[in-house]
C-alpha cells in the first residue's frame, strides 16, 4: 500500500493505492487542476517491473492512454513520470501505521508547502500545528498569496480521517477567508495534502510532519 503525490504546472494530486504484488493496483486520488477540484476518484490499473533488477517499471491506469514509467528507490518507494505529453511527475512511498482515524493526528507537527516545480507562481506557507486527536487543530503559520502576506497568522481547523488515511480538513484563520484541504497519511507522522477550494490554483503540495 502506497501514498504519494503527482504534480504538473498548475495541477497537483494526492492519493493512495494498493499494489497486489502481481501486477494490479487499486486506489483513490484527489486532484486540483488549476483550481478545479476533482475528489475521491477511484483508480484501477496494471503495472510491471523489469526483470533485470534495475528497479524500472511501468504503470497504466484503466481509462487512460498514458504509460507511466517509475524507478524504485527502495521497497514501495519510487519516482514516477507521465510520458503522454503532460509531463506529470511525482513519487509514491510505503504507507504505514494504518488503519487511520482522528486519533492519528495527535501532538505537534511542522507544516510547509512544496512548489510545483514547473510553476513558481505558487502560494508558499510554513508553520506549526497541534492536533488534539479528536478532530481539532490549532496552529500558526507564515504565508504569501500574490501580494498579500500573512505573518504569524493563527488558525483553527476541524478534520475527519478515514481508515485509508484520507483526511478532510476545514481551516478557519484568524483573518481572511476559510480554506479546505484533503490530506493522505504516508505514516502516522507524515501526510501530504492539497487545497480543495474552487479557484484555489497555484497552491503547491502541503506537507505536515511530526
Amino acid at each position: 500500500m502506497s501514498a504519494g503525490e503527482v504534480a504538473y504546472d498548475k495541477s497537483v494530486s494526492v492519493g493512495q493505492a494498493t499494489f497486489d504484488g502481481g501486477g494490479s493496483l487499486v486506489g483513490t486520488i484527489d486532484t486540483n487542476n488549476g483550481g478545479v477540484f476533482s475528489p475521491n476518484n477511484n483508480v484501477v490499473g496494471v503495472y510491471t517491473v523489469d526483470t533485470n533488477g534495475m528497479g524500472r517499471g511501468v504503470m497504466n491506469l484503466l481509462g487512460g492512454q498514458q504509460t507511466m514509467p517509475f524507478y524504485i528507490v527502495s521497497p514501495g518507494k519510487a519516482f514516477i513520470i507521465d510520458t503522454s505529453g503532460t509531463a506529470e511527475f511525482g513519487m509514491f512511498e510505503p504507507q504505514t501505521g494504518g488503519p487511520f482515524s482522528n486519533a492519528s493526528i495527535s501532538g505537534s507537527y511542522v507544516l510547509g508547502t512544496s512548489p510545483l516545480l514547473m510553476n513558481w507562481w505558487f502560494s508558499p506557507a510554513a508553520g506549526v500545528v497541534t492536533g488534539n486527536g479528536n478532530g481539532g487543530l490549532n496552529g500558526v503559520m507564515d504565508s504569501k498569496d500574490g501580494n498579500a502576506s500573512g505573518l504569524g497568522s493563527s488558525f483553527s481547523a476541524t478534520y475527519s480521517v478515514g481508515a485509508n488515511g484520507r483526511a478532510d480538513v476545514a481551516i478557519t484563520p484568524n483573518a481572511g477567508p476559510p480554506a479546505n484541504m484533503v490530506f493522505y497519511f504516508i505514516s502516522s507522522t507524515k501526510a501530504v495534502g492539497i487545497r480543495t477550494d474552487a479557484g484555489a490554483a497555484n497552491t503547491g503540495l502541503s506537507v505536515i510532519e511530526e
